[in-house]
């Protein structure tokens, strides 16, 4: 039986090579990735040391696996350098193509974060998909965020800062506040049987207060980096 963190491998075949597992805290047996900082010891030496912990949803700033990209200078004190992402799913990865030092570590599967064209990062790769695709109305201002459901392996080595207090993901922007549930047919026959009235929901009957954050992920760019949608309208998490 498995325990721990799941699988990232090029031919699924096991639950804990699915996402479900991969986006889950609590099939993990305790195992997370985390921030890992340095510290010097006594006799001068350095050791690891965990900064914070990092769960499946949470936004973090990181670094990628190109090499020649900005972000590579990014760390705690000079965090503007990074990337900005979703966490998707965590595991070890086992890939042919692993993105970890050695095969089997943890790395992060993210999904990139984007803000306004104009404040990227010069040379940052990739370019941003609204100028890489032309799509139409980009992010206006620095807190509106569009999320490419795209996603890119990244080691638990090169995340910056767990971030996820910053921003809010809004995910009733764009809801049609509809009831979902079928029309309740009325009965009639006889029998002892009454027709139901149909229930309440809440949540397709009005808006929730939106908390105040510097920036807001409303729209979601999908696979094919050619569709924008509401965020709404994605794949939601498992915990």
């Amino acid at each position: 039986m498995h325990s721990g963190l799941a699988h990232f491998v090029d031919e699924p075949e096991e639950l804990y090579h699915s996402h479900s597992w991969a986006s889950s805290t609590r099939s993990t047996s305790g195992e997370f990735a985390h921030i890992i900082g340095w510290e010097e010891t006594e006799d001068g030496g350095i050791i690891d040391s965990i900064i914070d912990v990092v769960f499946p949803s949470d936004i973090v700033l990181y670094c990628c696996t190109i090499t020649d990209c900005p972000c590579q200078a990014a760390n705690v004190e000079q965090p503007h350098l990074s990337h900005i992402g979703r966490v998707y799913g965590v595991g070890r990865d086992y890939r042919n193509d692993f993105c970890t030092k050695e095969k089997g570590q943890i790395a992060l599967q993210i999904q990139e974060v984007f803000g306004p064209i104009r404040s990227r990062q010069e040379g940052m790769q990739p370019r941003h998909p609204f100028v890489v695709a032309n799509l139409p109305d980009p992010p206006k201002d620095e807190s509106d965020m569009v999320l490419d459901t795209r996603i890119v392996y990244v080691p638990e080595t090169h995340l910056v800062k767990v971030v996820t207090g910053n921003f809010y993901c809004d995910h009733y922007w764009g809801e049609t506040f509809q009831d979902p549930s079928p029309a309740v047919k009325k009965n009639k026959g006889s029998g002892k049987g009454k027709s139901k009235e149909p229930k309440t929901f809440p949540k397709y009957s009005h808006r929730p207060v939106v908390p105040q954050k510097p920036g807001y992920i409303r729209r979601a760019i999908l696979q094919d980096g050619k569709l924008v949608v509401p965020l709404c309208h994605t794949q939601p998490f498992r915990h």
